[in-house]
């Protein structure tokens, strides 16, 4: 078909950092690398994109800390054009933020945190149009608040999410184990 197209773009990681401040909240990391690769034509497009973000330090205007050794996104996107006015889309994507800890006053807590989006072949006229579902996935976690003596041992999540918002509910499951008071259970 006219129009084709192919296109890569790569980078590796660095050992600079990267800074980015709004008013009190900030994020430092490292220099990410990445990997974007596409091709198309008038008739379809395809994307493929991988990110890691090394060494994440979060900190917000509450004092909330965030520390991720990695952040990691994999995203795959299609189009499909049928005429000028209908095109098909669909995709998936992929957040992985393991072993992710975090730190508010006396309250500490790390967990595996993935969250993973579908988006299923179709119409799409505008991101109002878009329909798409996943899951958000808690493994490993832990959490301890320090004045209160008060350690949960483990925490394990599933909970799907949607968007566009509709009236169809979905349930999801949370599970908490080893709750402690005072190293009692």
């Amino acid at each position: 078909s006219s129009g084709a197209w192919q296109a890569k773009i790569q980078s590796s990681a660095g050992k600079e950092n990267l800074r980015v401040s709004y008013g009190q909240n900030s994020l430092k990391a490292k220099i990410p690398s990445f990997n974007i690769q596409g091709k198309g034509s008038t008739d379809a497009t395809q994307m493929q994109i991988s990110l890691s973000l090394p060494d994440v330090h979060l900190t917000s205007s509450d004092s909330s800390e965030i520390h991720l050794p990695e952040a990691k996104l994999l995203a795959s996107f299609n189009q499909e054009n049928k005429s000028v006015q209908e095109r098909f889309t669909s995709g998936k994507f992929t957040l992985e933020f393991p072993d992710a800890k975090v730190k508010k006053d006396a309250l500490t807590g790390r967990a595996d945190i993935t969250l993973t989006g579908k988006i299923e072949p179709q119409l799409h006229r505008d991101i109002k149009s878009l329909k798409m579902n996943g899951e958000l996935v808690v493994n490993k976690a832990k959490a301890e608040e320090q004045e209160s003596s008060v350690n949960i041992e483990s925490i394990e999540a599933r909970i799907p999410w949607q968007w566009n918002l509709t009236d169809r509910e979905t349930t999801g499951r949370i599970n908490f184990t080893g709750i402690n008071w005072k190293n009692k259970d």
